[in-house]
Formats: structure tokens, sequence, C-alpha cells
């Protein structure tokens, strides 16, 4: 019974930490969603632009990270770490400068002339 707990904890026992960071003035992004391909997992960044994903296997992952006004961003082969800050990924993210057509709007102006 002790070996197959040691087991099930080695295998669950991984993070992935990073840090989400605006690529134009290196500043961290509050708010940004990281998620796991494939999975319900992610986290969303705190207000020092970091993350943390806990209890996944030991193996690489597919992640998306979406931020508003952001380029959304897949990075694949992430590998899964122990909680040792050495292995913080860092993630910079481009504004994304879409511009948007002109709308016109044409409205129609009534008088009520009632009597």
């Amino acid at each position: 019974m002790l070996l197959l707990s040691t087991i099930f904890t080695s295998i669950t026992a991984s993070d992935i930490i990073g840090k989400v960071i605006d690529k134009t003035n290196n500043l961290p992004l509050l708010g940004a969603t990281i998620l796991i391909e494939g999975t319900q997992k992610g986290a969303i960044t705190n207000s020092n632009g970091v993350f943390t994903i806990s209890g996944l296997m030991e193996t690489k992952y597919t992640i998306f990270i979406k931020y508003l006004s952001y380029k959304t961003l897949k990075i694949e082969n992430v590998q899964t770490t122990s909680g040792n800050a050495n292995d913080t990924l860092k993630i910079f993210m481009e504004p994304d400068e879409q511009k948007l057509n002109a709308i016109t709007v044409k409205g129609i102006a009534r008088n009520n002339t009632e009597t």
C-alpha cells in the first residue's frame, strides 16, 4: 500500500509555473487565462502575472494563453516541474492591434405634430 501511495504521489506532484508579461513594456499581466489543451485544467494570473497549475502528471503539455486585446499564444511541449522557482516559464504576450472598420449610423428624426 505504501508503494502504491508513493507511485501515485510522484505521478500527480508536478506543476506548470509561469509568469505572463507584456512584451512591449515588461509589465506583468493580471488576469491572463492559461489553459492546458485537452483538459479542464487551467489558471489565471495574479497581480504579479504569476500562475500555477498543480496536480499534473509529469509529462509535456500544450498550453494556451489568452488575454483581452492581446494575441492568443499556443506553447507546445511545456514540461512540468516539481515546484522549483528556477523552472518558472516566462511568457511574453504582444498586444493585438487589429483595426476595426468604420461604422456609419443613420437615423431618421420624426416630429410628433399631434395637437
